[in-house]
């Protein structure tokens, strides 16, 4: 393999505590002009292959690495081969450095270069230990020496005795035979030749045929060996330098008997590990689908195309189809005010006609939780708007980049909520102009985007209508003056409408029918939504969503004023029942910005309908109309003059007093019913 940082070699060396990685080898070889393949040649000093391979594997099906198509063991005679087969244009570096941040293809190994020094455990750095060793060496060899020295000495003792034996054999044997065992034939030759003890011992036990002529000759070559022996070893034991001769020259044999050409390449600096994710996935485009009951399924575009039907779960219907990049991201918002993010390619790639993955899989959710509004991102914008709104009504408007997480195992919140409050609607837009409000009741109120503030995602919302008895918000859009509303009722009617048949108000004011609400079997509404000027001129198809199952409508077929309920549509599909939804394909051409300037003509209004319906009133008025009002508040004035006996202010002029006054210390609250003054 490779070792990377020099440093912490270095580290180790001085203090005997440092760190290195230990990298694989591998290769790349070509498949095709845009597939490749890389080989494992080496892996790290200590490791496992299977463990590595069946490791590479499990991140395979796991979906973590889903550009790598195979992995396979093809070792053999010729060495280590681990082949990863990858998918048409994969990031070769990207996953490498995925793999090696996950498995065992690298590993970090650490120096604890404890060591018995001085009879305890220390811990030391290259010198030191060389010192302890050289130390440690000179002991040995003084204590060999010191061993051969004797060993020597006591045979050159020997020697000499033998060969002062040669020149009186003939009588050392006579006096041998004359003796009466061998401790008497020891004690006679000690006496009368002058033997010491080891001598004689030698001599007694020696056998006869070393009293040739050969063996005499081999006696004096040994006898000079052994004083040239006797003279090397004092040298050593009397001269340090001698001994480190020894030393040198034994650690030469060493090195001469166990060198061999490094293995291990070293690198100088370790290479960083931080994986962008993304940068594991191809790009491409691919169809994405989710369900109202919690499935997703990613499907290539060639088996969209050439199916027919998206597979459901019985009693489910999708609420998002749409083809994205496999790097964009899902927002999908739940009705507990959470919202989850996804990206694309966490999603498994799915047949058309299967069921798809389970969030729970990806993303752990409550029981109680549903899907209520999906979108894709590719860039969290911040000049994007969030709508979010709730069956009480309480709306907030939030950044799309508040939205970006980093870490999405579990749902994250989009929406502070009541106890009994649940997200019913959410919708997108870059520079909103203007928000418009559905009941369940077929209540509609339409008001400037300025009038709701930028939140957190962790922040409730403020009040966006006035809700009646038993009455609750079932959406809210953006729009502007251009835009059409549909809206869908649970009689199976589409009505269409134009955002200006609804007079443009203010916020937390009561609604407006839009469809008129019958005693009898009443057309309630089951969801709004925007039809912009582009979506009807391509004919989009109207995704109409019921709780087991999807139909569509054109948009051609939904003209203004069909009826009060608008147009009643019948499925195909028999089997489907009870309406859930419904969304509307964004335009193939985005429809052109409009200014914002009609709202700085915005028009106030004045409540006098008894159903709580405003009508229009100029927010500025002429000079005749000024004089109208001023007349009406003078009567106003008088009747409130006879009643409390206090003169109010002049309502043109408050900074005149009347002198007429009879008492000025009686504060009261000036009535009227013009929202002008």
């Amino acid at each position: 393999g490779i070792v990377q940082g020099k440093e912490g070699i270095r580290e180790a060396f001085l203090t005997g505590g440092g760190s290195v990685v230990v990298r694989s080898k591998y290769e790349v070889e070509e498949i095709s002009s845009d597939t490749k393949r890389v080989v494992i040649t080496e892996i790290p000093y200590d490791t496992f292959k299977q463990k590595t391979v069946e490791k590479i594997e499990q991140l395979r099906l796991d979906g973590r690495i889903p550009d790598v198509a195979e992995v396979r063991d093809e070792s053999g005679r010729d060495g280590l081969r681990i082949a990863i087969d990858l998918k048409k244009n994969a990031n070769v570096d990207a996953i490498m450095t995925y793999l090696f941040k996950n498995t065992d293809l690298q590993v970090n190994l650490n120096y604890n270069m404890v060591s018995i020094c001085e009879r305890r455990p220390m811990r030391l750095g290259v010198i030191p230990i060389l010192d302890a060793y050289i130390n440690h060496q000179k002991d040995v060899i003084t204590n060999r020496t010191n061993y051969l020295l004797d060993k020597a000495t006591a045979r050159l003792h020997i020697v000499e005795g033998f060969m002062k034996m040669i020149d009186v054999v003939d009588e050392v044997i006579k006096t041998i035979r004359a003796s009466k065992n061998k401790a008497d034939s020891k004690s006679n030759i000690m006496t009368k030749f002058g033997f010491t003890e080891l001598q004689a011992e030698a001599i007694v036990t020696m056998q006869l045929y070393r009293l040739s002529n050969q063996d005499i000759e081999a006696l004096k070559a040994e006898e000079s060996e052994l004083n040239k022996n006797i003279i090397k070893y004092n040298k050593i034991l009397n001269s340090e330098k001698e001994l480190l001769k020894v030393i040198k020259g034994e650690l030469d044999e060493i090195n001469k008997a166990i060198v061999q050409p490094r293995k291990t390449q070293i690198e100088e600096h370790v290479s960083s590990l931080k994986v962008d994710e993304t940068e594991l996935i191809a790009k491409e485009q691919v169809i994405v689908s989710v369900s109202k009951e919690g499935y997703l399924k990613r499907i290539s575009l060639k088996s969209f195309n050439t199916g027919k039907n998206i597979g459901l779960k019985e009693n489910d219907a999708t609420i998002f189809t749409k083809e994205v990049s496999t790097l964009d991201k899902l927002l999908i918002f739940t009705n507990l005010g959470n919202f989850i993010y996804l990206p694309v390619y966490k999603i498994a790639e799915c047949k058309l006609k299967d069921i798809g993955t389970f969030i729970n899989s990806l993303v752990q959710i409550q029981p109680k939780e549903r899907f209520i509004k999906a979108y894709s991102i590719s860039e969290f914008n911040a000049n994007t708007n969030v709508l979010l709104i709730t069956n009480e009504g309480s709306i907030k408007q939030c950044s799309l980049n508040e939205f970006e997480v980093n870490r999405y195992t579990k749902p994250v919140r989009a929406m502070k909520l009541g106890s009994d409050e649940e997200l019913v609607d959410v919708d997108m837009i870059d520079n909103p102009l203007e928000i418009m409000v559905f009941t369940h009741n077929a209540e509609a109120l339409r008001f400037r985007a300025s009038e709701v503030s930028l939140y957190g995602t962790n922040a409730g919302g403020v009040k966006s209508i006035v809700l009646k008895p038993n009455d609750y918000v079932v959406s809210a859009i953006y729009c502007n003056k251009n835009d059409d509303f549909l809206l869908l009722t649970s009689r199976s009617t589409l009505k269409r409408m134009k955002v200006t048949d609804v007079v443009l108000t203010k916020r937390a004011r009561a609604g407006s029918p839009v469809i008129k609400l019958l005693k009898s079997n009443p057309y309630l509404l089951v969801q709004a939504a925007k039809l912009t000027p582009n979506q009807y001129k391509e004919n989009v198809l109207i995704n109409i969503i019921y709780k087991n199952g999807n139909d569509t409508q054109e948009a051609f077929s939904l003209k203004y004023n069909v009826s009060d309920s608008g147009k009643t549509f019948v499925s195909d599909n028999l089997e489907l029942k009870e309406l859930y939804g419904m969304t509307l394909p964004e335009p193939l051409e985005i429809d052109k910005e409009i200014s914002g300037d009609y709202l700085i003509e915005v028009k106030n209004f004045a409540i006098n309908n008894d159903d709580g319906a405003e009508i229009e009133k100029p927010i500025t008025a002429s000079k005749k109309e000024k004089k109208e009002s001023a007349s009406i508040l003078d009567e106003l004035n008088d009747i409130l003059f006879k009643e409390t006996g206090v003169k109010p202010k002049n309502v043109l002029h408050p900074d005149i007093d009347d002198k007429d006054s009879k008492n000025k210390d009686i504060k009261y609250k000036k009535i009227s019913l013009f929202d002008d003054f």
